[in-house]
């Protein structure tokens, strides 16, 4: 009988490969971090697993889960290094939960105002983007 770990391994791998053009462009990558992952546990936390619960784990889930993480990364990344884009935090100081992000367009110097999204209790950049909702980060990046 195979160990909990490879029975892990071999159903995430099969996973991996019967999906991985559904998952996205991260598939490789979330594939290969949740191998690692798996790889790094101790043989205590894997004899502390039944057989049944290693067999119901939904792997794909977890695949899609830690793909769009790394694409939602790889967005923010994109965003924070653009030259197209401005990013300016409307800050209230008595009044937090008014606080709002504008993203600029810049096209040679000229500035065009893309969208103003709320962003309470923000009071940096980098909070604002993460705030944002996966469909407002890929509409940034549309003009990145």
């Amino acid at each position: 009988m195979k160990s909990n770990k490879q029975t892990t391994l071999d159903n995430l791998k099969q996973a991996y490969q019967e999906n991985r053009l559904t998952i996205g462009r991260h598939s490789l990558q979330a594939y290969q971090d949740l191998k690692k992952r798996y790889n790094e546990a101790t043989p205590q936390d894997w004899e502390s697993l039944s057989p049944e619960a290693v067999q119901k784990f939904d792997h794909l889930r977890s695949l899609l889960t830690r793909a769009e993480q790394l694409e939602r990364a790889h967005d923010l990344n994109k965003v924070k290094e653009s030259k197209n884009i401005c990013i300016k935090l409307e800050r209230h100081k008595y009044a937090p939960e008014l606080n709002k992000a504008h993203y600029i367009k810049v096209i040679n110097k000229a500035h065009q105002l893309l969208q103003t999204i709320p962003a309470p209790q923000c009071t940096t950049i980098d909070e604002a983007l993460n705030k944002l909702t996966s469909t407002q980060l890929k509409n940034l990046c549309l003009y990145v």
